[in-house]
């Protein structure tokens, strides 16, 4: 039974639970375990059930008195932890911590016991100035050429692996299939050296030992032999400085057959294009889609930045931790790697390294995503059911095959974002937000460059590990 229970308040969102067990709650679950072991234990000269708890107590009594308090604690911890307040309670990553366990020992009989856990909680920033403010940002404008480049790689995915015939040429653009081989000076294959099918595209890609000049110009079944000479300074080491006589077969020669833009084209693309001039038309429409997103989404980021910098948020490590954490699951599943290959690809010490590069991003993630979840609660932007069931309507989730505990986790995500959403909307339109420059669509559209040192904070987290 719990007889107090204290709670103190700690740097980075972490709190110290203070729990005192009644001396007779820590009594009764000794004596529970004792008799248990005492119908279980068998000591010569006794019967199995029969051996006289004093014989046990004087055998195992310490050991058993631990086990059954350590249960205790652990039963007294859950108890404690479950009559919280939630915004007390531990973040799901964070596993509580008992504090100074060499203090409690030896465990007294018959005495209250005091004992103290350490977690992590939800931080609760208190965020001031997310309103009135003034602010620029870049735009673009669609161009003929842009419009233009949208066809073209359209007209690259749509286009047909077509074979050459026997007496074309390689040339620039197609798409070679060799074998090849190291010879020595008196044209024999080196053992070893031999690689077969190996396929590239003449002027693009990587080819080995950078043979696309060579194999341009050779016909299908055509062999050639080669002698190439590296630089000192070249790229490759194992190259560098060297020459190498090569002999090539050029097995396969093959092309894409890019199609022409006409309307049947533009059929192609979407059937409620009839015309390329439809085609440029909606084209033109998502990219300007495209634009107002890129836009808007400048417009929030500017505002979080700005909260970031001038507001303290204290994150748990094991947020930061659990964050970094799954933004390297999510770019490994990107990958289509499976955990055995991961494991199989990279080093631990590897991983740590990836680790800490996105670190810094993740943290900056992690405190906007609490500025606007603070919003939210400020201004009372509450999800409403028939929003969050909206949400599951137009990504058309079928919920029909979920169970109760993993619906009601799908629409407290969806309320979660639904609610980060609405902050995001009143920050747009509670501040001021002046054009400042119209860049081309390439210059807007460009992947921001990662800062090129961490910030001291995301310093301090990776050593802490």
């Amino acid at each position: 039974m719990i007889a107090e229970t204290k709670i103190k308040e700690t740097e980075n969102s972490s709190v110290e639970l203070s729990i005192t067990l009644t001396a007779d709650s820590v009594e009764q679950a000794y004596q529970t375990k004792l008799t248990k072991y005492a119908k279980e234990l068998t000591i010569n000269g006794f019967r199995k059930g029969k051996v006289p708890h004093s014989i046990i107590e004087r055998k195992y009594g310490e050991s058993i008195r631990n086990e059954a308090t350590f249960d205790e604690i652990e039963n007294g911890m859950k108890e404690a932890i479950e009559a919280l307040d939630e915004t007390k309670k531990p973040l799901p990553f964070s596993q509580p911590e008992l504090l100074d366990e060499e203090k409690l020992l030896p465990f007294k009989a018959n005495s209250d016991l005091t004992f103290t856990v350490k977690y992590d909680v939800s931080p609760k920033p208190e965020i001031k100035g997310y309103t009135d403010g003034k602010y620029g940002y870049d735009t673009a404008e669609v161009s003929e050429a842009d419009i233009d480049a949208k066809v073209e790689d359209y007209r690259q995915k749509d286009a047909m692996i077509m074979s050459r015939s026997n007496g074309d040429e390689a040339k620039a653009d197609d798409i070679a299939t060799i074998d090849y081989a190291e010879i020595d000076d008196k044209g024999e294959k080196i053992e070893g050296t031999a690689r077969e099918d190996y396929t590239f595209t003449i002027g693009k890609g990587t080819a080995p030992f950078e043979l696309t000049e060579d194999v341009a110009g050779m016909k299908m079944g055509e062999t050639k032999e080669i002698e190439k000479t590296f630089p000192a300074d070249y790229s490759d080491k194992d190259l560098a400085g060297t020459s190498k006589k090569l002999t090539v077969t050029l097995k396969e020669l093959k092309y894409n057959d890019i199609p022409e833009v006409d309307d049947e084209f533009a059929q192609d693309i979407k059937e409620e294009y009839k015309t390329v001039a439809d085609l440029r038309a909606g084209i033109k429409g998502e990219l300007e889609t495209q634009i107002e997103q890129i836009v808007k989404n400048e417009k929030i980021k500017a505002v979080l930045d700005k909260m970031t910098e001038e507001n303290t948020i204290d994150l748990p490590q094991s947020m930061i931790n659990a964050q970094v954490e799954q933004q390297l699951n999510s770019y490994f599943q990107r990958m289509g790697a499976t955990s055995q290959q991961i494991s199989q690809m990279f080093t631990k010490e590897q991983l740590k390294g990836f680790a800490d590069e996105i670190r810094p991003q993740a943290i900056k993630d992690l405190k906007a995503s609490l500025i606007l979840e603070t919003i939210a609660k400020n201004e009372k932007l509450d999800a409403t059911d028939e929003e969050i069931n909206k949400v599951i309507a137009d990504e058309q989730l079928d919920t029909s095959k979920y169970q109760k505990n993993q619906l009601d986790y799908l629409k407290q995500q969806l309320k979660f974002e639904v609610e980060n959403d609405k902050a995001a909307n009143f920050i747009l339109e509670h501040n001021t937000f002046t054009e400042e420059a119209k860049k081309s669509l390439a210059e807007l559209t460009a992947p921001k460059k990662a800062p090129e040192e961490e910030t001291e904070e995301a310093k301090e987290t990776s050593e802490a590990e």
